[in-house]
């Protein structure tokens, strides 16, 4: 059989946050070996297609916090189910929830619009304040008649051809023997009406 003793301290070196997210992903990238020790790992489980070890590299973007965080958790749930002692570092997870702070839960921004608002607060605020300034300016941007939406999925506001957020306005009850559930919503310069279908 063949040791693995290098593989697995060069996992347990990023997930201790001794090797950059850089390079341990190159390493997975250009190798098999790590790959080969998360398929091979007997307590591992893969039930959501993001997670699966083969699945990764197709996946993933590191170069978002969300997809930092969710590699990083991949590695590291191969110490924790193999009961392997591990000085876990957060960077990862910490980066991501302060994006997940800032909005609602009815909400899931891209990145890049999260990043975008973050630039436009007063930057004479404190980091604290700043994030309470991209709250209330999201809470002013995404609007709804009476109460927010109840997803059935994710979170997909629909945004206007100019990428200006729509107006919520209501979505209708589940019907008998059906699957979907319509969203409604009004672009805010035409008032038309647009729909949103998501299934059970």
């Amino acid at each position: 059989m063949k040791d693995n003793t290098s593989t697995i301290q060069a996992m347990k070196d990023f997930v201790e946050g001794k090797m950059s997210m850089e390079s341990f992903w190159n390493a997975f990238n250009e190798s098999d070996e790590i790959l080969k020790v998360l398929l091979n790992d007997p307590n591992r489980k893969d039930f959501n297609s993001y997670f699966r070890a083969d699945l990764l590299r197709e996946h993933v973007d590191i170069h978002t916090a969300k997809g930092a965080s969710g590699f990083y958790h991949r590695v590291y749930m191969y110490f924790f189910r193999n009961h392997i002692e591990v000085n876990a570092t957060d960077q990862y997870q910490k980066a991501y929830r302060e994006l997940l702070a800032i909005q609602p839960d009815w909400l899931e921004l891209d990145e890049e619009y999260l990043h975008q608002l973050l630039s436009e607060a007063p930057q004479e605020l404190i980091k604290a304040k700043r994030k309470s300034w991209c709250k209330k300016e999201i809470l002013r941007r995404f609007r709804y008649l009476n109460k927010p939406p109840q997803w059935i999925q994710f979170p997909q506001w629909m945004m206007t051809e100019d990428h200006q957020p729509m107006i919520f306005s209501h979505q209708s009850k589940p019907i008998p023997n059906s699957d979907c559930v319509t969203f409604y919503f009004i672009h805010p310069t035409t008032n038309e009406t647009y729909l949103l279908n998501q299934h059970f």
